[in-house]
């Protein structure tokens, strides 16, 4: 070991050492918090050391930052709505009631800050990113099928685009739900829509592999369908979130130094679509854009405030049979649940007036984040910490999957590996899992699992020959 490694190595087993001991220190101030709940301070408490911690994770693992976007924010969004709730009086109509202290924020943070430890954890186990070694045969015919996967994803988005280019929503002055009520696609283009959601990971590898105009005219026109059908946020991030996915392995090669400028850029990105979003907000509504702002703010944590507050740490086992109805029934989608008691539907039936949640869900939309809401109604205040922890290793183990399978082109694993991202963000947000089982996320674990052997195959085949060359190499001298 050179000076250089071996300094380079006793630096990262020192700021791993250092970022130990902040969040020992974290989780203690966390901890405290929660038994102090009853106090308004507690609150204040916990929410400035998860913000230190947050502050220094980005500062020591940028690319923490970089590799969690989406759930970073999903966990920034659910702790401020909940701040908001708890230390202002505010009407909270789709709860058809008033915000109060309740004391429920020292546990959602210490909840959310349980979640990033553990994928803190499980990237120490298993998240340490190597560059694949390929044969240049092989990596030559997978940059083909990403660039033949483009070409078809491209005509595909220029199709359904096609299929509401006439009737652009801010010309309508339609949000989303209302436009896909009145002029949305349906049947195959929903079906393609869907499927576009998650497969414009490929086009975003061709552009990684040098097919930029490729990549970018087919990313460009799927988000020219996004703006035309009134999207205004949710799907813009998750397009920005997947980029930052594709072009990891480059952004941490850059060094520390350019991870933080990469962070900073990302929170820039946040404000911009924040902005976009006000601006978009506005061409649908006369209602003041700020006070949107605030009030969908303050919605990311109203269910869980107000499971809190009327269950607090009491648990209804009993009630996990509308779960496995539910996975039985497989009934997808708000309009389909009308009535029912799984996941966030549950959650928001017992928060809130029945006709209010019937109207909503009959509208096409629902309630966000009742994910956590849901396990701790469920089974206390021991819920969420286990959910958290259950839900950490498969975001980690389906991350890293899809950071290794987009640097070595292997197109049907990083379609997998993206579904199943996506659907666990649903089941985070709203204590979903139906997309678990379904027929096509069954016959993924089938293919992964075949494809894991195949590749275990196929290394000890490697290995057994290299030996096998070696010994006649031997014999030979």
């Amino acid at each position: 070991m050179t000076l250089v490694s071996h300094a380079r190595v006793m630096g990262e087993k020192a700021e791993r050492s250092s970022l130990f001991v902040e969040t020992a220190i974290t989780g203690i101030v966390l901890v405290a918090s929660v038994v102090m709940a009853e106090y308004l301070f507690a609150s204040y408490m916990a929410l400035v050391a998860v913000i230190a911690f947050f502050v220094v994770l980005v500062l020591k693992r940028g690319e923490f930052f970089i590799k969690y976007f989406a759930f970073v924010f999903a966990i920034g969004a659910n702790i401020l709505g909940c701040a908001i709730i708890e230390t202002q009086e505010i009407s909270l109509p789709e709860l058809d009631t008033f915000s109060a202290f309740a004391g429920s924020l020292p546990l959602l943070i210490l909840s959310r800050w349980v979640f990033a430890v553990v994928l803190l954890v499980c990237d120490y186990r298993w998240g340490k990113f190597v560059s694949p070694k390929e044969d240049p045969a092989c990596a030559g015919v997978r940059r083909k099928g990403v660039t033949l996967a483009s070409q078809v994803i491209l005509a595909c988005a220029i199709l359904l685009f096609l299929q509401v280019a006439l009737k652009p929503s801010f010309l309508l002055g339609l949000n989303s739900f209302d436009y896909a009520r009145s002029y949305g696609v349906a049947g195959l283009w929903q079906t393609v829509a869907n499927v576009l959601s998650y497969v414009i990971v490929i086009p975003a590898m061709a552009i990684r592999q040098g097919d930029k105009k490729l990549g970018t005219a087919a990313v460009g026109v799927y988000v020219l369908y996004l703006l035309w059908t009134g999207n205004k946020f949710g799907n813009f991030l998750n397009v920005t979130c997947i980029l930052l996915l594709v072009f990891y392995d480059r952004i941490v090669a850059r060094g520390t130094q350019f991870l933080r400028k990469a962070a900073v850029l990302c929170l820039a990105c946040i404000l911009a679509l924040v902005g976009f979003s006000l601006v978009a907000f506005s061409f649908t509504s006369a209602k003041d854009p700020i006070d949107y702002l605030f009030s969908r703010t303050a919605q990311q944590g109203q269910l869980w405030w107000k499971t809190y507050d009327w269950y607090g740490d009491s648990s209804h086992l009993e009630d996990l049979e509308y779960e496995w109805n539910a996975l039985v029934e497989r009934r997808e989608g708000a309009i389909n649940n009308v009535g029912q008691r799984n996941g966030v539907y549950g959650v928001m039936y017992t928060t809130a007036p029945g006709n209010l949640i019937d109207e909503k869900l009959r509208s096409g939309s629902q309630y966000t984040e009742g994910g956590y809401a849901a396990a701790l109604y469920y089974f206390g205040m021991a819920g969420p910490l286990v959910f958290s922890c259950i839900m950490g290793v498969i975001v980690s183990l389906l991350t890293n999957g899809l950071l290794c399978s987009i640097a070595s082109d292997r197109l049907v694993v990083v379609a997998v590996c993206m579904r199943l991202l996506v659907i666990s963000l649903t089941a985070l947000s709203m204590f979903l899992f139906i997309g678990y089982f379904d027929e096509l996320s069954l016959l993924s674990y089938l293919f992964l699992f075949v494809s894991g052997l195949c590749c275990a195959g196929n290394r000890v085949y490697a290995r057994a020959r290299s030996a096998q060359l070696k010994a006649a190499s031997n014999v030979n001298r």
